[in-house]
Formats: structure tokens, sequence, C-alpha cells
């Protein structure tokens, strides 16, 4: 087995049904799907139980959220490689079969663009120090298949960033080159229920100080922090 899914979850009930059936909906099914949950009080951990067609690795514990969850299922999966779904977000249906095809041992990450409010979010031209990790790495859910030796040198997703440890964890690959491939195929839509999606002040925060952690200037990361919450709060953007 040479992928596997990694989820996190927590009272998931309404997302869930969706998410379970892009899963069933793949063309190749060769992967473990693994869900670390956080303790859920509604019927998600039921609806797991009874998903038809999957191998799933299911756990739930309580925890201290989302990376704390995704750092046990990591170490729980056992592919060679894993790509990171959240409960509302969706595959399309030959994301696991495209993903398969472009392993070829000479990459630790394959990423492919997302949809985003039906917008095609993809790896940018602008320079690092404005596009972060998306100067080579498309996204984080459903966006990227990452070498799980990668945690080795990096270490897990951080608890210093509870709602941006997968930036800090991307800008590591980036400033220390790792290879990258970059695809075409669109692997999913990528769901706006997430803290990251719904606490923007706290999303750019965390983005600020992982940049200058990396050794980007502090004054011009300030300067872009400024910019985020001014464009995040135009009308347009509700």
């Amino acid at each position: 087995m040479k992928i596997s899914i990694i989820t996190a979850t927590f009272n998931a009930e309404k997302h869930l049904p969706f998410l379970i059936k892009s899963l069933q909906a793949q063309t190749n099914k060769n992967f473990e799907w693994v869900v670390a949950d956080g303790g859920s009080t509604d019927s998600t951990l039921e609806i797991l139980k009874n998903a038809e067609g999957l191998n799933v690795s299911l756990t739930s514990q309580p925890d201290f959220g989302i990376y704390d969850a995704l750092n046990r299922a990591v170490k729980l999966s056992k592919g060679d490689y894993y790509i990171v779904i959240g409960a509302d977000d969706e595959f399309e249906p030959t994301t696991i079969e495209n993903f398969l095809n472009r392993l070829d041992g000479n990459y630790t990450v394959i990423t492919s663009p997302i949809l985003i409010n039906n917008k095609i979010y993809k790896v940018s031209s602008l320079p690092v120090f404005l596009s972060g990790f998306r100067s080579k790495i498309c996204g984080h859910s459903i966006a990227t298949l990452f070498k799980k030796s990668l945690h080795e040198k990096y270490g897990y997703y951080s608890q210093k960033y509870p709602i941006a440890a997968d930036y800090d964890f991307m800008m590591k690959l980036v400033v220390n080159n790792e290879k990258v491939k970059v695809c075409s195929f669109i692997s999913g839509t990528f769901g706006l229920d997430g803290v990251s999606s719904v606490d923007r002040i706290g999303s750019a925060s965390e983005v600020m100080r992982i940049m200058v952690s990396n050794g980007f200037s502090t004054l011009i990361q300030v300067l872009i922090f400024i910019f985020r919450l001014i464009y995040s709060s135009l009308p347009f953007r509700r």
C-alpha cells in the first residue's frame, strides 16, 4: 500500500456522508483511510464505522486540536505517502489514481490544483515572500501528497500554531528545497468550515510568525499581515 488518506474529525456528522461518497467513488481504491477523531459526541463514529467499501482505520480520543489528531493519524498510517482531506472536503473521482500514476520515487511532494468557491487555486507566480508555500505547493488539504518520511527530517505538525501548523510544515519544505512535482489535474474541492477559513485574523497572525521564523523580513511580513486583514474585511470578500 503506497497511499494513506488522513482525516481529523470532531462532530463532523453533517459533512462525512459527502466525503465518504467521494472516497467510495475513487477509480483506484489502493489506499487506506486513517481517521483520528477527537472524541465526537454526535454520530460521527457510527457513520465512519458503517462506511462501506473502504479500508478505514479509526481512533477516537480527546486531543489538543486538529494538528494533534493529524500527527496521530500520520504516525498510525502505513503508506509511504499520505494526503490529508478534511471532513468538509471532497476528492474528484480520479484523484487517487492520478496521484498514484505520478509516483516515481524522485519527488517527496506531489501537488495539484484545488477548487475553492469554484475558483482554481494552483502554484503562485508571486515571489515566496508574498505567496509563502504557494510558490511551490498548491495547498495542504486534498491538494498534496507528502512522503511520510519528511516528518523524520522536519518534525510533525507543530503545536505552536493551532491554526496554521500545516503552513509551517510546508514552508519548511519550501525553504529547504524539497523536490516538488506540480501536476495539472484538479484534485478536489476544499471546504470552508475549517478553522483557518473561519478565523482569518488568527490564521493571518500565525502565517506572519511562520514567515518571520523562516527568515523573511519582519517589516514586510507585518505589512502583508495588515493588507490581509483589510482585504478580508472588504464587503466583496463576505
